[in-house]
């Protein structure tokens, strides 16, 4: 339910900490597509450009929306999958979050 057992390729995106809308940017890489005509966010985990590595934090996304089910809280409900990247021209595989709202309820 909360992972996508599927590789998206996500190499043609562009990654940013701000998002076209109101409110904060936030701390990750932000992205976006259009799926059915329906518009869908990607989260990128803490990502250090030097090293190459990626945070744990979509993870951590996923775990919060597995304990707000069990507790029957309101909350945006993300999904998990592993995709193809790029950014600054360099190509990474790694897990990230996405979901088809920002703001949730």
């Amino acid at each position: 339910m909360y992972f996508k057992n599927e590789l998206l390729d996500l190499r043609q995106l562009t990654w940013t900490k701000t998002r076209e809308s109101s409110g904060t940017a936030g701390s990750y890489l932000k992205s976006y597509s259009y799926e059915n005509g329906k518009k869908k966010y990607y989260k990128l985990s803490y990502f250090d450009d030097i090293s190459g590595k990626f945070g744990y934090e979509s993870f951590n996304e996923i775990i919060a929306c597995i304990l707000l089910d069990v507790f029957e809280f309101e909350h945006l409900n993300y999904f998990l999958s592993e995709a193809l990247i790029k950014i600054n021209n360099k190509e990474y595989k790694t897990y990230l979050t996405y979901s088809y709202d920002f703001k949730g309820i």
